[in-house]
């Protein structure tokens, strides 16, 4: 987890901010993607949020990421070094390993991005997208790219097309998605259908099927019957890719 300066600071600011824009935890887990219940528990102290959500509530309230997460009287130095370790953390956590020089003499080890996420392709490549019966992913990346806080060894990303997502996702944007984590009513989430077809929306659960929605008022709800569903995987970050599609080499 992110380090703040004090138990509850990341809380107590969080509501100020929210405050200063009157904006409820409903509105704000719709602008950002993040579910609210979890809105919920930072609100309340009992969750420290990732790097990816910190980063879209910080944008999303328009203030300062360093203030919001606590590091605002602290040097510049001492943060950058703190973040290094922070991903070092992550990796060396993510497959048992004591130090980075152990993970360079694991030969398993070696042999798994630990330090990368692979980008599987486009949303329209989706049918073409090969998965294990775990939803881990079996493609071949057309590139990778750096872990930032995302500690899930199994993490992959996917690049958003269209704009049925606008406000959160845009066109170009790599979503990065995480198998292991799991994954509450009103998160933003990747879904597979049995007959390969992929999609990005904000996910509600009922008995017998899945409630699908865009953020973009001009896509209606989807029902998917849960038969149908290959599999779940909550969204653990954005990274922006400017609004533009990523071009492959």
């Amino acid at each position: 987890m992110p380090h703040y300066e004090g138990d509850d600071i990341f809380a107590k600011r969080l509501r100020e901010a929210m405050k200063l824009k009157r904006m409820s935890a409903a509105q704000l887990a719709k602008l950002t993607g993040i579910g609210q219940s979890t809105i919920f528990r930072y609100l309340g102290g009992s969750r420290e949020p990732i790097y990816g959500n910190l980063i879209a509530i910080a944008s999303v309230l328009d203030v300062d990421l360093d203030y919001l997460a606590g590091r605002d009287t602290r040097d510049r130095a001492g943060m950058l070094s703190e973040m290094f370790e922070k991903l070092a953390s992550d990796v060396r956590s993510s497959f048992g390993l004591k130090t980075l020089k152990d993970a360079a003499n694991d030969n398993a080890a070696t042999d798994m991005p630990f330090a990368e996420i692979p980008v599987l392709g486009k949303m329209s490549q989706g049918p073409d997208f090969r998965f294990d019966d775990e939803g881990y992913p079996l493609s071949g990346p057309i590139f990778d790219m750096p872990r930032l806080g995302d500690n899930d060894p199994h993490a992959f990303g996917i690049i958003f097309e269209g704009d049925s997502m606008t406000l959160r996702l845009l066109d170009g944007d790599v979503a990065v998605f995480s198998p292991d984590a799991e994954w509450d009513s009103g998160d933003l989430v990747f879904l597979r259908r049995s007959d390969g077809r992929v999609t990005i929306k904000e996910i509600s659960e009922r008995k017998a099927y899945y409630v699908l929605r865009s953020y973009n008022p001009a896509y209606d709800l989807e029902e998917v019957p849960k038969k149908e569903v290959s599999f779940v995987h909550k969204v653990a970050s954005i990274r922006p890719g400017g609004g533009r599609p990523y071009r492959e080499s």
